[in-house]
């Protein structure tokens, strides 16, 4: 019987199983093109005189199959486009154990996936290339022809053909080097373990390294191009302590001989996990101690820290198929902040974990676009969005969760016997759930069901009965709700529930299962004050009737509030407030309670999110805007005259990251004493005098906003082109943003289109110019205009997908017609992007009626 292709499915027959892959490869780095063949031990369950496998854009030059008894060449082959996949058909059927042997020839492509090109300048200013190569999702299929699904794994034997001077880094170790002739090389690496294609690396160029050694025997290196080993220190010491603590917190050890970081120029994402071979963006990987802010320091901790994760979730235990891509990336992204907090317990990491991840998780699944964690993957051209807040952030975020219920050591217990359970397998959530039913011998997966299954969260509202006791009832939220909604919809969760009751934390942690419960031991007037959720451990936001307010501002004002508690108020209250459940006069009131006493970072940075929402939706250069743009001043210009504009000796962290945020905001508004300090260090920066790295960006933001002209822009671009830390030549993109001058905004995008602007660059600015209304027209005109060339520049996916995040912020009809027919031709490639963009403008419409009035009038009174 001939085995298809099932109808109306992206999924291959299930019968052939590689066991192995042998690819020799022959890439010419001049000329960018390159031979390959790949020799693939195969079982067949079945009788077929067809094999079907993936393949995008390779040329097939010739096929063999062997059996014990035969030998047969390929007779017939056929692509799909539509499937992304080759079908080699033989004359005769073959069964069990065979040899698939393929010869082909492929593009070493500019689209920053499959095996693609990356360019940099070396020490002499000459342009050099680099192959790598980035396979995740569905683009090993781009490489070689293999079967692409992460259930399919196998072992892989690379060999690659290169000249002598270049280097080649691969997931295992190197085995044996032959020197074929005067040019060329021949270098063979260790089989690697069984794992799936979309984990296979091979990067190929004049590459430089630091390396250092594990407790455990593993070599850790960092590679960059020539010229920048010396920046891969932090992230050397950071890989080596965080590879050390992992293989201790999960009881196994990394299972590979070295493992290698790598320091791609040109890199779609921020990093890759692949086995032994983890490639980054520069910018989070490479640090400069002189020139490097604390926040891209943090940021790279963590990146790092989130690959070396996937080393065991992800490459150890993968994944059936995509659907459960968040048994990869949600423990990766939970995890990555358990180990940073570990390495460096003074960063007070957790809180930016509230910060960031929740925060960004809460906005994202209070859409009704958005998605369950676990999400039912069809086809290829769905993955890529999964790669998303909800998988990530949401995900992550939910494991917190379900680690404050357990107990630290019951969820490292159920994760150790998880791990080593299914080393080398594939798993679904049904897996996990089981596991951890088995160590703390408790229903979870009725308990995460909701979580995981279903798309939301809830608000839980806490109010007094007649009888003085306090009634905590939930139901879901969404930012699209009318305030005065007539709903049904009651979903409930079993929501773990702690409460803190005058500064005491009550030991009793509920599961609130129901609509509506009571606290029967709490009585509302022997609370000083009352907050639910302290330490935001739980998934949801709480509202407040009336009378906890007096209770909560109090407490604020005596410092009893942590600063996470103190943030998911603000955030809270901002979220409702959107949705029409809150008027803005509260959530006003709340900030500029807090702003007389607040001095943590992460609030602030609440704070200034929710304030600059507003501003979005205030027409440009009204009267209104005007009056809050003051108001806002008057805030920002007393956190930075607290802060002060220079370093203390020793200050906290905290205090640093709060100041460049006061610095940037003040500045912006119009601040004199700032602008004048931004304008002398700017001066500088351009004579190549160092400045404080932690105030760079902000200092670039102020000067572009108030120095609005073509000489200032000409600095902009010359710095640009001649810095070589990737960190700033990222701040120098956000500071070219804050030019307001169309001439200006219009030069920018023309270094867009003319490429000066790497291709991983160009959608996070265009995204942005999308996103804030000083520059949402020029850039809009950007994308109308050249949508097609910079969707075959980018490759679609990822990449293209930012483009269509950028007008979120858009709050107008007409907008909303404009964004409707400008992602039109990607509604099916970009289905979950467009929908959520085009409701983000829906409810920006309501929103922005509704908070014209309020807020005129809380100006006026204020």
């Amino acid at each position: 019987m001939t085995k298809k292709l099932a109808q109306n499915s992206h999924r291959l027959p299930k019968f052939a199983k590689p066991k192995n892959y042998h690819l020799r490869l022959e890439p010419n780095l001049e000329e960018f093109t390159y031979k390959g063949q790949v020799r693939i031990t195969l079982h067949l369950s079945s009788l077929s005189k067809e094999i079907t496998l993936h393949a995008v854009d390779l040329k097939i030059k010739s096929a063999k199959i062997f059996t014990k008894n035969q030998i047969q060449e390929l007779a017939k082959l056929k692509f799909s486009q539509k499937y992304e996949t080759v079908t080699l058909e033989f004359a005769q059927k073959v069964k069990g154990d065979v040899i698939l042997d393929i010869d082909f020839e492929g593009i070493i492509s500019d689209q920053l996936r499959g095996f693609y090109k990356s360019a940099y300048q070396d020490q002499n200013q000459q342009t050099k290339f680099l192959a790598t190569t980035q396979f995740e999702a569905t683009d090993a299929r781009r490489a070689f022809p293999c079967f692409d699904e992460p259930e399919l794994k196998a072992t892989f034997d690379l060999e690659v053909i290169i000249s002598r001077h270049l280097q080649v880094i691969s997931n295992t170790q190197l085995k044996k080097t032959k020197l074929l002739n005067r040019f060329n090389k021949s270098l063979t690496f260790e089989t690697t373990p069984p794992m799936s294609t979309y984990l296979l690396a091979f990067v190929i160029g004049e590459l430089e390294y630091l390396k250092t050694k594990t407790k455990n025997g593993t070599v850790v290196r960092v590679h960059t191009t020539p010229g920048k080993r010396h920046l891969g220190k932090f992230g050397l010491q950071t890989a080596k302590r965080a590879l050390e603590y992992l293989e201790e917190y999960f009881a196994i050890k990394f299972p590979l001989k070295e493992l290698d970081l790598l320091a791609i120029p040109d890199f779609a994402a921020g990093a890759m996990e692949n086995w032994g071979a983890i490639t980054f963006r520069e910018t989070v990987l490479l640090v400069d101690e002189e020139h490097t802010s604390f926040a891209y320091k943090q940021q790279v901790a963590e990146v790092i820290a989130h690959e070396l994760v996937h080393q065991w979730f992800g490459n150890l235990v993968t994944m059936k198929w995509w659907t459960y891509l968040w048994l990869n990336e949600s423990f990766a992204s939970y995890m990555a902040y358990y180990v940073v907090d570990k390495l460096f317990p003074e960063w007070n990491f957790w809180t930016k974990f509230v910060r960031l991840e929740q925060s960004y998780a809460l906005t994202a699944d209070s859409l009704k676009a958005t998605h369950p964690v676990e999400v039912s993957v069809q086809h290829s051209a769905q993955i890529d969005e999964v790669f998303d807040a909800i998988s990530y952030n949401k995900g992550a975020s939910v494991l917190r969760m379900l680690s404050f219920y357990l107990g630290e050591a019951n969820f490292r217990n159920s994760i150790r016997l998880y791990l080593k359970k299914f080393a080398h397998k594939n798993t679904t959530t049904e897996d996990l759930w089981r596991v951890f039913e088995q160590v703390t011998k408790k229903p979870i997966k009725k308990m995460m069901h909701q979580w995981v299954k279903e798309s939301g969260y809830p608000v839980v509202i806490v109010a007094v009965n007649k009888s003085n006791k306090i009634v905590l009832s939930q139901s879901k939220f969404l930012q699209s709700l009318p305030k005065k909604s007539k709903s049904k919809n009651i979903s409930t969760w079993h929501i773990p529930v702690q409460a803190e009751i005058n500064q005491s934390t009550n030991s009793d942690l509920i599961m609130l299962k129901a609509s509506k419960q009571s606290l029967t031991n709490i009585k509302f007037d022997q609370c000083q004050y009352f907050q639910l959720n302290p330490g935001e451990y739980s998934f949801y936001i709480t509202q407040y009737a009336e009378e906890f307010w007096p209770g909560l501002i109090q407490a604020i004002k005596l410092g009893l509030l942590s600063a996470a508690d103190r943030l998911s108020l603000v955030r809270s209250q901002f979220l409702l407030t959107k949705a029409g459940l809150e008027p803005l006069q509260q959530y006003l009131d709340l900030v500029k309670s807090l702003a007389q006493t607040e001095n943590s970072y992460v609030v602030w940075s609440e704070i200034t999110d929710g304030l600059n929402q507003i501003s979005l939706h205030l027409t440009q250069d009204s009267k209104l805007e005007s009056r809050y743009q003051k108001f806002r001043l008057e805030i920002f210009s007393r956190l930075i005259s607290k802060v002060g504009f220079k370093k203390s000796t020793n200050e906290s962290h905290q205090k640093t990251l709060l100041r460049s945020l006061a610095y940037a905001q003040a500045g912006i508004l119009g601040d004199t004493k700032v602008i004048k300090h931004a304008q002398g260090l700017f001066k500088k920066y351009c004579n190549d005098q160092t400045i404080d790295p932690d105030l760079k960006q902000e200092v670039l933001n102020v000067v572009a906003k108030h120095q609005d002209n073509v000489t200032t822009f000409k600095y902009f671009e010359r710095l640009y082109m001649t810095k070589t830390l990737a960190q700033e030549k990222r701040q120098i993109l956000n500071g070219l943003l804050q030019f307001r001058k169309a001439n200006l905004q219009e030069r920018l995008t023309g270094m867009i289109l003319v490429q000066k602007i790497r291709s991983q660059d160009a959608p996070l600015l265009i995204s942005s110019g999308l996103y804030h209304k000083h520059s949402r027209k020029v850039f809009m005109n950007l994308v109308r205009s050249n949508h097609v060339e910079l969707a075959k520049r980018l490759g679609g996916g990822k990449l293209l997908g930012r483009l269509f995040e950028g007008p979120e912020s858009w709050n107008t009809s007409k907008e909303l017609s404009i964004f409707e027919q400008m992602s039109y031709p990607y509604k099916k490639l970009l289905t979950q992007t467009t929908n959520q963009t085009v409701e983000n403008i829906k409810i920006n419409i309501i929103w922005k009626a509704r908070i014209q009035k309020a807020l005129h009038k809380y100006l006026r009174n204020h």
